[in-house]
């Protein structure tokens, strides 16, 4: 995916006004590593260096290894997947005979995750393992991997973009992240815990409402008296009348289980459906909540709140209207369509206070309830 931009931009005739260049039209994903270091000399000849430079480096083995970074910019647009989605950058990775071991793709925005995941997993026949990487400030973050005999893919966000990163499996230690946290290890304790929960499902509009605690029973592990190994979610009454899920219901857990909506673009810490009548009535979706998924600064957290904003507008065709009260302290967008009001909660904040906002939320109802 990744190599192929740098074609995109060098395939053109003379600089004249930003053009726009489909990375699939030279760059085969199913052997991305036949890119050599070579071709990518002839192809960037006599090219603005402003767009693609070269510089030279290290591997994490210590072997020497030549690094490619091409942006677009003036004069130069780099796409995929048929224009759908724009690339910001590409960096590729040589090693010192010229063969490529490493390509990192850097997408515009997070929103572009629901066309790449598909894209991926019409590639790989498969859907992706989710994982969380906690990094040096305490915080954690999502990942998505893919593994097959040709190559690895993880993806990540990075900011405001969403980053893939292609690594030939001969040289896993060449991931951006520790080897203990992602290529080799995180499988392995991630795995064995629980795949990821896929809470789509849920979203379903013209069934959620009639769904039965039976129903719900049917589509999702509940705990029981060995919940320790699977469970996705709990009843907190006996009647069963609001149900819970958790990626944690023990803390003899190695690590909690993701839950994730819309194509795995968002995660979920928390999720709990109330049964009015014997049917869904209303659903609370906790998608930050600090005591759980830890600090999140203001800029991080407005783009958030901006994601979740938008994927629940697409999914519910309607604008969204403002309905803060000044001086609650509380900040909330609401929808109403045809088949589910929803809400969209946070406390407000400042950017400087140090633990960041406490909550984010997303509230569904059927529309008469």
């Amino acid at each position: 995916m990744a190599c192929l931009l740098l074609f995109l931009g060098c395939h053109t005739a003379e600089a004249q006004a930003t053009r726009s260049f489909e990375v699939e039209s030279v760059f085969d994903l199913n052997d991305p590593f036949a890119m050599t270091k070579e071709a990518m000399d002839v192809a960037l000849s006599g090219k603005d260096r402003s767009v693609a430079s070269w510089s030279f480096s290290k591997m994490k083995s210590g072997d020497p290894c030549a690094i490619l970074n091409v942006r677009s910019g003036a004069g130069f647009q780099a796409q995929m997947t048929q224009h759908r989605l724009a690339v910001s950058r590409l960096v590729a990775h040589f090693r010192n005979d010229g063969v490529g071991y490493k390509f990192e793709v850097y997408l515009g925005s997070q929103s572009d995750r629901e066309i790449m995941e598909s894209e991926l997993e019409n590639l790989f026949g498969a859907r992706s393992t989710m994982g969380k990487v906690k990094h040096r400030d305490g915080r954690s973050s999502p990942i998505w991997r893919w593994d097959s005999e040709r190559m690895i893919v993880i993806s990540h966000e990075l900011g405001s973009e969403l980053k893939l990163e292609m690594i030939d499996p001969s040289f896993p230690l060449e991931c951006s992240f520790p080897i203990r946290k992602t290529v080799i290890d995180l499988s392995p304790q991630l795995l064995l815990v629980a795949a990821p929960v896929d809470l789509d499902p849920l979203l379903d509009f013209d069934k959620l409402w009639t769904l039965t605690p039976t129903d719900l029973e049917s589509m999702y592990q509940v705990k029981g008296s060995n919940h320790k190994v699977g469970a996705q979610f709990e009843w907190t009454d006996p009647e069963k009348k609001q149900a819970r899920f958790s990626g944690k219901f023990s803390s003899s857990t190695p690590a909690a289980t993701p839950m994730t909506l819309f194509a795995k673009a968002l995660a979920v810490d928390q999720v709990f459906i109330e049964f009015v009548d014997g049917r869904a009535a209303r659903m609370t979706l906790s998608i930050h909540t600090r005591g759980i998924s830890g600090i999140i600064k203001g800029p991080q957290f407005r783009a958030k709140f901006t994601q979740a904003g938008h994927l629940v507008g697409k999914k519910l065709g309607v604008a969204p209207q403002n309905r803060s009260v000044p001086g609650s302290k509380i900040v909330r967008w609401i929808w109403q369509a045809p088949k589910c009001a929803a809400l969209l909660e946070h406390d407000e904040f400042l950017d400087s206070a140090p633990f960041g906002p406490e909550y984010l939320r997303l509230k569904l109802a059927a529309p008469t309830k």
